[in-house]
């Protein structure tokens, strides 16, 4: 501004010959205009959210952690811990984003075979679940499988562990093991049982 008011103050006096020079952009007195790019915020890198790699068995620690420091039971934990160490006994320590709904299908169908003395006998002890059901199948009627009520408890940890898995970016379905409970049996009546066609 100061140069501009120094050639007007010239050419009043008649000195026309007086001209305004243009500044470069890379002298001292003057910088040039910001880039569009030095304008805009700076973008961090989202940090990748899915923790699928993990294997199924780092996954189970650190959900079992939780679950102790969260009021659970000692009871309830002993009972999370023996379901899904016999999910993993049975599908491998397979990397979490590999778990879907049909290894939860298995568990089941492997459940429904699950004799009832599984957590009581010696002959059982320290066998994993594989191994337990084949030893089921030779004794055959001498190893009863356990009730759908036990059957739903453990389907009931597994689909627990896979919404908190599922929340916590390991890429697991969160309703991979949903709708697969056993159906209670309905209980029938005397006079339901009847033959309706028979005298009452």
């Amino acid at each position: 501004l100061d140069r501009y008011i120094g050639v007007e103050s010239a050419r009043d006096e008649g000195r026309y010959n007086v001209k305004l020079e243009p500044v470069a952009f890379g002298s001292a007195t003057a910088a040039p205009p910001a880039s569009v790019e030095h304008m805009r915020p700076a973008v961090t890198p989202r940090p990748q959210a899915s923790e699928g790699h993990r294997p199924l068995s780092f996954a189970v620690a650190q959900y079992r952690a939780e679950q102790m420091t969260s009021g659970v039971t000692v009871k309830t934990t002993h009972q999370i811990t023996q379901t899904l160490r016999m999910f993993q006994e049975l599908h491998g320590d397979l990397p979490m984003g590999r778990l879907g709904r049909e290894h939860v299908v298995a568990f089941k169908a492997a459940l429904l075979k699950l004799p009832r003395s599984y957590g009581q006998s010696p002959l059982y002890a320290g066998k994993p679940l594989p191994q337990i059901l084949r030893m089921a199948a030779e004794a055959g009627e001498q190893a009863p499988p356990i009730t759908g009520k036990t059957v739903n408890r453990h389907l009931s940890m597994v689909s627990s562990f896979y919404r908190w898995a599922g929340t916590h970016g390991f890429g697991v379905p969160e309703d991979g093991a949903s709708k697969l409970m056993v159906k209670k049996r309905r209980k029938h009546t005397a006079r339901q049982e009847r033959d309706p066609f028979s005298p009452s």
